[in-house]
């Protein structure tokens, strides 16, 4: 990237396999144009239906391990939509630091994520309406895994859908990139459910909501899914075209970081991270400042508001070069953490 005439190394954003700018996508999606046009505005329940919508649904479906699925133009309104219909029939518990896409009313709130879940347990032994467990996938913020193995602990008393944002892990953790709740073992009496941006790794402006067709069914009929402008369909059709290429870019991302990772030493006391996961956090505020002065730019701003205390990470990318990496490395083993 270029900043006030610099050329800056970029280790910010979101796109963890380099789409936003990879020629493959490019070329593809340039294609998809051209058969779909650049917009599409039409509601999904009008009488012209396209065949890419449910073509991508389906394939979305098995993809993620759920009955269905249904596609929006952003992973915010997958969580409105969700939202609006799961407040009619059940109760909705939100983990601390759940994405504020996933709800509209601030929600309750627990002094601790140990404190929610066993509340969600306590809950789960009462009989009521369907309980609806909400949770990011991971902590992408101060990049924390989450242990799951509570889930175990929940009762039988009522319906329970456990909800995961997966805006942060689809396209990167999990099988073939399928996100968390694909590889949970789930409780009999427990179902899954995803929300999440397409927009992160897998780079497409969208948003998807996958689960019991049950559920996906009262979503598609309700008026504000019906009344949305729907994700466009040249980007869906060039998603269907980019499995392979996926996987490849997988490939190279997860070498990028196994590079990183081996060269700054698993001891290191600046960064924070997770297996198999791009982002690395860290809690000196000076570093970003110190790695600007090396011509790199790493996310470093208040969040998620103004008001907050800068967040420092470091993002990984499969656009990134081994001499790139090799260049941050050394960069942060010269940073004085002590400063």
């Amino acid at each position: 990237m270029f900043c006030e005439g610099s050329a800056l190394l970029y280790f910010s954003g979101t796109s963890y396999l380099g789409i936003a700018n990879d020629p493959v996508f490019h070329e593809r999606l340039a294609s998809s144009i051209s058969q779909y046009g650049s917009n599409f505005g039409s509601s999904r329940v009008g009488f012209m239906r396209l065949a890419v919508y449910e073509e991508t649904e389906e394939l979305l479906a098995r993809y993620l391990g759920q009955e269905a699925a249904l596609t929006v133009s952003s992973g915010t309104l997958a969580g409105i939509l969700a939202y609006k219909v799961f407040t009619t029939v059940g109760e909705l518990i939100f983990a601390p630091n759940a994405h504020p896409a996933l709800w509209l009313d601030i929600p309750e709130s627990f002094s601790s994520r140990s404190e929610w879940e066993e509340t969600c347990i306590l809950k789960s032994h009462l009989s009521g309406p369907p309980l609806f467990i909400y949770s990011n996938a991971i902590d992408s913020l101060q990049v924390i895994e989450y242990d799951f193995n509570w889930l175990q602990r929940l009762g039988n008393k009522r319906e329970i859908i456990l909800v995961l944002d997966e805006s942060h892990t689809l396209g990167i953790r999990g099988k073939d990139g399928s996100g968390i709740l694909s590889s949970l073992t789930l409780p009999e009496q427990v179902q899954g459910f995803v929300i999440s941006s397409m927009g992160k790794g897998l780079g497409i402006p969208a948003g998807v909501i996958a689960g019991n067709k049950f559920w996906i069914d009262k979503i598609w009929n309700s008026p504000h899914f019906g009344g949305a402008s729907p994700a466009l369909p040249a980007y869906l059709d060039t998603w269907i075209q980019m499995q392979d290429h996926y996987t490849s870019l997988r490939t190279v991302l997860f070498q990028n970081l196994h590079q990183f990772e081996n060269l700054i030493g698993a001891e290191n006391q600046v960064l924070r991270s997770v297996p198999e996961y791009p982002v690395h956090f860290s809690t000196k505020k000076t570093l970003s400042n110190h790695l600007l002065l090396h011509q790199m730019y790493v996310s470093h701003f208040p969040y998620p508001t103004s008001l907050d205390e800068p967040i420092t990470r470091i993002v990984l990318s499969a656009l990134h070069l081994p001499e790139d990496i090799q260049r941050l490395a050394t960069a942060i083993s010269s940073y004085d953490p002590t400063l």
